[in-house]
């Protein structure tokens, strides 16, 4: 139980930190379309991935590997496009909480998974 509500939990922090890359451009002066297009795509590929895992918590951590790569690609990406200070830090940081709670999120499940095969087992012998 302790393993969903952390997965849960990681998945909700995570729908948050999609949702502040969708409105980002609102907030921070981007240098170009291209990269406040990139949050926006970025953000809502985050948080669907993310609600899947909230809401279907049965499913393999391998999904969470979607946010994992877009977390690296966040703290990546102002680098590639150039970006002003404000815009770097925001996707730094926003990129490292991505991966740090999708890791935890995919760690869950993979403990799931782990208990539901001892489990299995069990229920042979």
């Amino acid at each position: 139980m302790a393993d969903r509500t952390q997965s849960t939990t990681a998945s909700i922090i995570n729908i948050i930190l999609g949702i502040w890359l969708i409105i980002s451009p609102l907030v921070i002066i981007f240098p170009n379309a291209g990269q406040a297009t990139n949050a926006v795509i970025v953000g809502i590929i985050v948080a669907i991935v993310s609600l899947i895992r909230a809401f279907t918590p049965e499913t393999t951590g391998g999904i969470t590997w979607i946010n994992i790569i877009l977390g690296v690609w966040l703290v990546i990406s102002p680098f590639l496009f150039g970006s002003n200070a404000g815009l770097l830090w925001s996707d730094i940081i926003t990129g490292v909480l991505v991966i740090v709670f999708s890791g935890w999120s995919g760690s869950a499940a993979m403990v799931h998974a782990g208990h539901d095969k001892d489990k299995d087992k069990d229920e042979r012998r």
